[in-house]
């Protein structure tokens, strides 16, 4: 157990980084991400975004919940 912990902490650090990159990538390209898809505004870019990325960290979670064998705290997120 106590050389999962630091690991987990790496793993959401890396995932926790990358979302923050990616936000930012999103957020500078939405004009051409939304003309890319035809869409008539720049509106729901970064929301379907979220919406997507949101779902990557539930699974992140989910993963590290079990790499903790917290068996309790994953029932809780069904």
């Amino acid at each position: 157990m106590h050389r999962v912990h630091p690991w987990a902490l790496r793993i959401y650090r890396m995932v926790a980084g990358a979302v923050v990159l990616e936000a930012v990538i999103v957020w500078l390209a939405k004009g051409r991400i939304a003309h890319e898809l035809r869409l008539p505004n720049t509106a729901g870019v970064f929301p379907s975004w979220w919406r997507r990325e949101s779902g990557y960290l539930l699974s992140v979670d989910r993963g590290l919940l079990q790499a903790h064998r917290d068996y309790r705290g994953l029932a809780g997120t069904c």
